[in-house]
């Protein structure tokens, strides 16, 4: 009777820890539910996050070579999610030609730990045909115990429209000088013409004070009288009409 008294006693107290264990589980659950909930809600912001400003997320992991592409990454370039391969290699086939030695050159330089982000304007084809303009940045955020880089997380943005612009902004300010320069020309052109101008007047004044010179010498030493009327007034006599009138020269004039 004691040993089934015992026995009973054991398994309430079984019972009694199960219970407690079930409770300790319950609130381990409610836990993680409300992890996933917050976790979902956090994936969920970053998603609108990216998709109010247009950045496409990717993940690369750098020995399979396996990626994680959102869909506004692959919407940039014209595609669904579902129509690239799953690859890193995939989007190196869409760079163009004359922008991948920049590209690899940038993206080897973080990733062998001599720059610490990865950052790089660069075109990718797209779906059209037609080439975009991104900007990419990454950074590793995974590494093995030896230092090695395991994973690396990025954003690209579309700046065609800025590129465009700033395309648009470079014409302008070429054509701007191209005005500038064709302007100070014209006006070099014509301060040397000015100059020349000048020297040809100064040549011209200087010839007609000396014949202004010569003439009234000529007048101011002849034997002769000479005047100048003009509208019945004496403007101009000289010293021999003067003398012969019995007059100073000014006395004379307009008379």
């Amino acid at each position: 009777m004691e040993d089934q008294d015992k026995a009973k006693q054991q398994l309430l107290n079984e019972l009694l820890e199960s219970r407690a264990r079930c409770a300790e589980l319950d609130v381990e659950l409610l836990a993680i539910g409300q992890m996933q909930e917050s976790l979902r809600k956090t994936e969920e912001r970053l998603e609108l996050a990216l998709a109010g400003a247009e950045v496409g997320l990717w993940d690369y992991n750098l020995q399979t070579g396996d990626a994680f592409i959102s869909p506004q990454r692959a919407a940039m370039v014209g595609y669904s999610v579902e129509e690239l391969e799953p690859h890193f290699s995939s989007w190196g086939k869409l760079i163009h030609p004359e922008d991948i030695e920049r590209v690899t050159e940038a993206f080897n330089a973080h990733v062998q730990g001599r720059t610490p982000l990865y950052q790089c304007e660069h075109r990718l084809r797209a779906k059209s045909g037609e080439y975009k303009w991104i900007l990419a940045r990454a950074k590793v955020v995974e590494w093995d115990e030896r230092g090695n880089p395991l994973r690396i997380v990025g954003t690209s943005l579309d700046i065609s429209d800025r590129k465009r612009a700033d395309e648009a902004l470079e014409r302008a300010l070429d054509e701007l000088e191209r005005r500038v320069e064709e302007r100070t020309a014209d006006l070099v052109s014509a301060n040397q013409r000015l100059e020349r101008e000048i020297v040809e007047r100064k040549k011209i004044e200087e010839a007609l004070r000396e014949s202004e010179e010569k003439f009234r010498s000529v007048v101011q030493t002849t034997l002769e009288g000479v005047c100048v009327v003009q509208d019945e007034i004496l403007k101009f006599v000289n010293r021999s009409i003067a003398m012969y009138l019995g007059y100073a020269e000014d006395e004379l004039i307009g008379r």
